[in-house]
């Protein structure tokens, strides 16, 4: 047979992945307003060409930020029915 469900040890993997994913989050943060500036310096220099490309940068990685909440919200259901996975399978 395979092996037995801990719920110790998934609600600790929940907890770092939690983490993990608020560090993903915030670097991911820093890289956007990161990329707005660049975008600025790239339209105040007449580089429009460059300034269009780090858009589509900026629009994708703006996109990720609420699948980042999103897993974060479900690893938390997830956590709080950690008894009845467990109970049930």
């Amino acid at each position: 047979m395979g092996a037995k469900f801990d719920k110790i040890k998934c609600g600790a993997y929940l907890r770092q992945a939690q983490a993990r994913l608020n560090i993903y989050r915030g670097k991911k943060l820093t890289r956007i307003a990161k990329t707005k500036d660049d975008i600025c310096k790239h339209l105040a220099s007449g580089n429009e060409v460059n300034a269009k490309i780090w858009c589509e940068t900026l629009i994708n990685e703006e996109n990720m930020i609420p699948v980042y909440d999103v897993v974060s919200t479900m690893c938390d259901q997830v956590n709080g029915r950690l008894t009845y996975i467990e109970k049930f399978g």
